[in-house]
């Protein structure tokens, strides 16, 4: 206990395990796995993994944290543990021989099995994943700016379409400012195939509403209303364009608060098609009211400080606003929100006025 209690001698021992030591994962044998599962197991290359700890990467040391926490894998330190032990001994003693070096040796090593490499292993275990933590909030944080800062296309009346096999895809016309138009649903795919149907629904919302650009959703069905449309506008000869929108966190967006508020009179199913048309127009004006940890443009984002995260994502938001600006003639009370000095009841009262 003396020995484990010196601080030079834990210090010691930390400084080898952090320059010599290596991270060994292996399958947990002990986890039941259902025989009717047939999906390929997603720790596989982690089922005989080895890394020096001063050289794993930051998404190893994350993807095995939950392997272990899903209970798929066991990981252990594997190290030099003769020249551990050597070093402990230089370090508490000051005399190379003694009648009683065996007996020594054997305190030495009990110390170190017993008290001092379990509370070391924790230690540098959670400072990797600290270490990973970090770097995965940077990386969620830069990817999230991106995002935020695509440039916008403007002065373009665009239809907006949320694919869908079951139950249809929605459509939804917003004109140059944002403002939403008309909605319509349509069923082009399978099970229904009322392929006819749907092109004289899009010909005649493209028309009416002089539509210069059509926005996608990239979720189920995108592909199949992507050639749909692209045969609308070789037969029609149209004069309009298409994109592949990122659709992630328009559910989300569609069931929210801010959702019901904007659009009391809409069902949840007809507000995900509007916020992909917007994110087109005004990508950060209408990405800023879902919460970032939606939108899917992170790394193991469950796993790491939840509180941390939330934080960097709130700054990174607030960064991107302030650096673009706000028009308070067509900002929603969500962005004006995010402006620096400006609160959530002065932003709803500069909406109101």
């Amino acid at each position: 206990e003396m020995i484990s209690e010196t601080a030079e001698v834990r210090q010691e021992v930390r400084e080898f395990m952090q320059e010599e030591a290596t991270i060994v994962s292996s399958k947990n044998e002990n986890k039941k796995e259902d025989p009717n599962l047939k999906k390929k197991d997603v720790y596989d290359v982690y089922h005989n993994f080895s890394a020096p700890l001063n050289k794993i990467k930051e998404y190893q040391i994350l993807a095995i944290n939950r392997g272990e926490s899903d209970g798929y894998l066991k990981a252990i330190l594997s190290f030099d543990k003769p020249g551990v032990l050597n070093r402990i001994f230089d370090k508490y003693f000051e005399y190379d021989e003694s009648f009683f070096l065996d007996i020594l040796e054997e305190v030495v090593d009990d110390s170190f099995m017993r008290l001092i490499f379990p509370s070391i292993e924790r230690e540098v275990r959670n400072l990797l994943t600290e270490e990973a933590d970090l770097h995965a909030i940077e990386i969620f944080a830069s990817n999230l700016r991106q995002l935020l800062l695509q440039p916008p296309i403007s002065n373009r009346m665009i239809l907006g379409i949320d694919p869908g096999f079951y139950s249809g895809s929605k459509l939804a016309v917003i004109d140059t400012t944002g403002k939403y138009i008309e909605g319509a649903t349509m069923y082009p795919h399978p099970p229904q195939n009322k392929t006819a149907e749907a092109k004289r629904i899009l010909l005649d919302m493209i028309e009416r509403h002089k539509v210069n650009l059509i926005a996608i959703g990239n979720g189920t069905a995108s592909r199949e209303t992507e050639q749909l449309v692209a045969d609308l506008i070789k037969e029609q000869k149209l004069k309009c364009h298409y994109l592949i929108v990122n659709e992630a966190g328009a559910s989300v967006y569609s069931a929210s608060a801010v959702a019901k508020d904007e659009f009391p009179d809409l069902e949840a199913s007809q507000r995900g098609n509007i916020s992909i048309a917007r994110r087109v127009l005004d990508p950060l004006a209408e990405l800023v009211k879902i919460d970032p940890k939606s939108i899917g443009v992170g790394l193991y984002q469950h796993d790491v400080d939840q509180k941390l995260l939330s934080k960097k994502l709130d700054d990174v938001v607030v960064s991107c606003v302030n650096y673009v600006g706000v028009d308070v003639n067509t900002a929603t009370a969500t962005l004006i929100n995010y402006v620096s000095g400006l609160n959530k009841r002065i932003a709803n009262n500069v909406v109101k006025y």
